[in-house]
């Protein structure tokens, strides 16, 4: 993954997530300790965690966490609303952690104001040398110090390239296929990848689980059937494929629906032609 290049903002699908958190604070455990602590380290000398927590919401946000150690290591835990659910790991370079670092570096914890009691979505916490800061703030856009969380927050994420993990991209299968993940299983967990390509309308992506044998009938943990999940998100040329490689039509959703009746209920004529 890594190339020391500074890492770019990415976009997620799942309630149009912004990590610009608004109204954020970091509480720090003897400041002057972990500024001591931040100020000496160096790459190899001491240890390092930059941990990133999306606690979800009722609406139906991603929900995961996201480490980066000092070393470059990357780990990930998907929980839920993500296209991949489970503990995944990668890496970034040791150049790209030592950015993160500066811009941590550079910023006033102190001045920040704190997120409001009982709707704090996302949590970042930095530990180094056994010194540690945390802080949490709510899925909104904030304007000036408010915005300092939201930039570290995005910076970890974006420089973990968690993104394969949580919304789907160029990198996922890859990844996926590095720690041999199985492709054909029927359990949930692994089913919901090809569900949620197809809830995405990501035909690349399709066609490519497909041709890893992704099972075209198996009910994932979110969008259920990849079917269904093609339909409701009027993906047609998703329909399509799965059709082609022998989704069946007949079966029925987890409330009893029919494919036709859920095309047919949706208004999607184009989709009700291919299910005929």
């Amino acid at each position: 993954m890594g190339n020391g290049r500074k890492s770019q903002h990415v976009r997620w699908l799942s309630c149009g997530l912004a990590l610009a958190l608004a109204a954020g604070t970091l509480h720090a455990q003897s400041d002057s300790k972990f500024r001591q602590a931040l100020k000496k380290w160096q790459p190899g000398k001491a240890p390092l965690l930059m941990t990133l927590e999306s606690a979800g919401c009722e609406e139906g946000c991603n929900s995961y966490v996201v480490t980066i150690a000092g070393d470059g290591k990357v780990s990930y835990v998907g929980r839920d609303h993500v296209f991949v659910t489970g503990a995944h790991a990668g890496s970034v370079t040791v150049a790209q952690v030592q950015e993160l670092v500066m811009a941590v570096r550079e910023t006033d914890f102190t001045m920040l104001p704190q997120a409001r009691e009982g709707i704090a979505r996302f949590h970042l916490k930095i530990e180094v040398s056994g010194q540690a800061e945390s802080g949490s703030g709510e899925s909104l856009l904030g304007t000036g110090a408010r915005d300092t969380l939201g930039r570290l927050a995005t910076a970890v994420l974006d420089t973990s390239g968690a993104a394969r993990w949580i919304s789907g991209n160029a990198e996922t299968i890859a990844a996926l296929q590095a720690e041999g993940w199985d492709f054909k299983s029927t359990d949930p967990a692994h089913a919901s990848l090809l569900g949620a390509a197809s809830s995405a309308g990501n035909l690349a992506m399709v066609q490519q689980l497909l041709a890893l044998g992704a099972p075209v009938n198996a009910r994932g943990l979110l969008a259920g059937l990849p079917l269904f999940a093609a339909i409701d998100g009027h993906h047609a040329d998703v329909v399509q494929a799965l059709l082609a490689a022998g989704a069946d039509k007949e079966l029925k959703s987890a409330d009893g629906e029919g494919a036709m009746d859920l095309a047919t209920e949706l208004g999607y004529n184009d989709i009700v032609e291919l299910l005929k």
